[in-house]
Formats: C-alpha cells, structure tokens, sequence
C-alpha cells in the first residue's frame, strides 16, 4: 500500500509540475517487484518519455529490472535496464533502508541491450556485469565488461564483438568471458577474458574452421569434468562443422581443427543436425553419418543412420550409439545398443494416411532377415481408430500426426517390451542446422 502510495504521489507531482503525460502510460508502469522498489526515483522519467524499459535480449534477467548482489553481503543490489533517450543504459541502486540509493550507471550505445551476464569472476566472490549492446543494421555489438571493486563499479573492458557469454570454462570456481568476432581475413575467432588481480586477461585468440559460418554457439558439457565452448554450423566445402574448443592454462585450444586443412574435418558431416544430448546424461554427442563399407571396397554413406560419440579425458572420440533419422516424418529411433550393427531400417507401409518403418535383424547368411518392429506415423481424422483396431502402441502426437508401434519380435536380452517405445524420438527442430539442406526422396535417404 504504501508503494502504491508513493506511486502516486509521485506521479502528481510530476503532473502539477506543469509537464504534459498520457495517463495511459501509468498502465505501462512495471508490475515486477524491483521495478517497484525503484518506480518512485524513475516515474518522472518514465511519464516523460525521456526513459523506458528495456528487457535484454538474452543473457541472465528475464525481464528489464532484477536483483544481484555483487558487494558479497548478502543483500542485492538492484538492476535496472532502461532507454535513456537514444542510449541503453543499466542501472545499479542500492537498498538502504526504505529508499534505494544510485550507485552507477553503464551507458552505453546502440539500439538496446543484446545480452546481460552476471559472472562470478573470482572466487572471492567478485561479481561483474557483462553488458551486450546491440547495434542497430549491424551484426557486430558493443560489450562492456564492470565489476564491483573497492566500493565502486569500475570499467574493466570496453570492446566489440559478434557474440558474447560467459561460462566457467576450465572448471575453476569462476566464470569466464567468451567472445567471438572476425578477423582482418574474414574468419571467425574466439577469445577468453579472466579476471585475475583485479583486472581482465585476454587469452590469444583461436581461430575457428575455415569457412564456418557459426549458427549456435553455446558452453557444454563434454563429459570427464570439462566444458567446452561449441561453435557449429555450415561450412562452403564440408557441409557442417562442429568446433570443439578447451580451455588449458588460459589459453583456449580448438581441439579438432586440422593444421593442414584448417577445419575440425573429424566433426564435418552432410547431416542438418547439431551436437545434442541424444541418451539424456548431460553431456552432448557429435553425430556422424554411419558410413557402409562394401566387398569391392566402395564407401555408403546414410544419412539416415547416425552414430554419435562423445570425448574421452584424451579428447579423443568415443562412438557410443547409433540412430535412425526419418527426417521428412519428424522423428528418430536409438537402436538397441549391443544390437546396432545387426539391425537394418526399410520402408514399409506407404499410403496417404500412413507409413511405416520396418526394423529388420540382418541375415547371418543361414536364415532370412526378421522383422522385430515396426514405426507407424498415421495421419487424418481416423488416426487414432486405426491405432486401436491394429493394436498399435502409441508412441506419442504432434503436428496432426500419430506416432505408433508395434513390436514383432522381443528379444529380451537387448530390449523389452517396455524398453523399446522409450528409444523413440521427435526430431527436436532446435537441434537441427539452419541451412538449405535438401533432404531428397532417395532410397537410403541420402542428402543432396
């Protein structure tokens, strides 16, 4: 109430000065309880035009205002992102008692706020403010880089990039600043900034693969207590590349990329699929087209069988399992695993408002191959009557569509009648490269 209170008596202040406000605009006021807490110092502003807020475009709030404590005492400080005039600015305020107290302003220029981190920089408890600026027309953005230092907010980079975040990359209590931007020649590059003495060290930047065109940038979990920055997306001659990038000693290492080609050649694929945590145990697999070697010594490779590995300690890569992609239906099947060399996918059912997928055990030159089971995608009005009256079981529904089952064959030493519908998949569209891949009609499913 007392808030509320305030709002208005500021509010009619603001009106009685003589300055000219549309009342509708008190109904754009924030409802957050921060902006609260601050709405009495900003609503004069606010009423004028002369400020608005802005909420990043990604980054740690969720909104345009929140709370951070950097001083380490246990109380937050308040954050503030606003349009002052024509330049972005954050704001720090302070809770003292009822009335918030200004400590700084980061101002910066462009169009509004891309991103906003707060990393923990130091073990002692440093925290920084990470600030994004998005130009407008352009793809490069301004970053700021403050921390909290001797009761003052000090400046301790100021640069540009092409994309920022921060994540603690060699695993050592603190958080790092990741950034990527081009070099003289075009090509893409990472650095590494770390706070150390109350100053930011930058690492020597690492070239990405030559030509890549990064599309998603993100920190994950590579297994064996590490992170790693990955940058993946289409290359001109390679189709997709995933760079695999450590940080050692402060420097950062592009695990995969060749000296001589100058690509990470080992990740390269002819698939529309990023890295992705495929089995669900927190770390995330590269995926490779499974490649068949025949007699007279030719090489097949299907797109729609991926095998997908993952680093060992050594960064060396580990091939843990294999799946089957049907790309234009929208989903995918991990095969068992002890079983994924004998198992071989076909085309089965094809008619307007179904098809089907036959899962067949290979033929050991003794025997004929063996149906074990079968993916029904159904669509129509009757989708889920013709699901019922063939004993089908449901594997899930989206986009019109029914995904069913059904098994032929249990073989319980590798799967069970329980297990199996839990190897089935939709195709996350996140996970899939942004890039005119034509996923043709072809008969192994191939990718022209």
């Amino acid at each position: 109430m007392r808030k509320s209170i305030l709002l208005l008596l500021c509010a009619l202040l603001f009106l009685l000065s003589g300055c000219q406000a549309d009342p509708a605009a008190l109904l754009t006021l924030p409802r957050t309880e921060v902006q609260k807490e601050l709405l009495p110092h900003q609503a004069a502003s606010l009423l004028s035009g002369a400020v608005s807020y802005l909420t990043p475009g990604s980054g740690a709030l969720a909104g345009s205002a929140g709370e951070v404590d950097f001083d380490g005492d246990g109380v937050p400080e308040l954050v503030s992102c606003l349009m002052r005039g024509e330049d972005p600015a954050v704001e720090i305020y302070r809770q003292t008692g009822d009335k918030p107290e200004f400590l700084a302003r980061i101002t910066g220029r462009g169009s509004g706020i891309d991103a906003l981190y707060f990393p923990k920089l130091h073990t002692d408890g440093t925290v920084g403010i990470v600030v994004s600026w998005a130009l407008e027309g352009s793809a490069l953005k301004g970053m700021t880089v403050c921390a909290w230092y001797d009761e003052r907010f000090e400046t301790l980079y100021s640069g540009a990039a092409q994309e920022v975040l921060t994540a603690d990359l060699d695993r050592d209590g603190s958080e790092e600043i990741l950034y990527l931007t081009e070099d003289s020649a075009g090509t893409w590059q990472a650095v590494m900034l770390r706070y150390r003495s109350g100053g930011l060290y930058s690492s020597e930047p690492v070239k990405l693969s030559q030509g890549l065109d990064p599309q998603r940038i993100s920190v994950e979990n590579i297994g064996f207590d590490r992170s790693a920055l990955i940058c993946e997306g289409p290359t001109a001659s390679d189709g997709i590349v995933t760079d695999v990038i450590l940080a050692t000693d402060g420097q950062l290492r592009n695990i995969y990329c060749s000296s001589l080609t100058g690509v990470s050649d080992l990740t390269a694929r002819d698939l529309p699929l990023y890295c992705t945590d495929v089995n669900k145990d927190g770390t995330v697999e590269l995926p490779r087209p499974r490649v068949i070697e025949h007699e007279n010594g030719s090489v097949t490779s299907i797109p729609m069988l991926v095998d997908w590995y993952r680093c060992d300690e050594f960064s060396e890569p580990i091939e843990l399992y294999t799946t089957y992609h049907q790309w234009e239906e929208g989903w995918f099947f991990r095969l068992p695993d002890r079983m994924r060399d004998s198992i071989l996918p076909a085309p089965g059912v094809t008619a307007d408002d179904v098809s089907s997928t036959l899962f067949f055990l290979k033929a050991d030159g003794e025997g004929s191959q063996r149906a074990l089971w079968e993916v029904y995608v159904l669509s129509g009005e009757d989708a889920e009557t013709t699901a019922e009256i063939c004993v089908l079981q449901p594997l899930a529904a989206a986009e019109g569509r029914l995904y069913a089952l059904r098994p032929y064959e249990i073989m319980d030493d590798y799967y069970t009648k329980t297990s199996l519908p839990q190897y089935f998949s939709l195709i996350d569209e996140a996970e899939l490269a942004e890039i005119p891949l034509d996923i043709q009609d072809h008969p192994d499913g191939g990718i022209a």
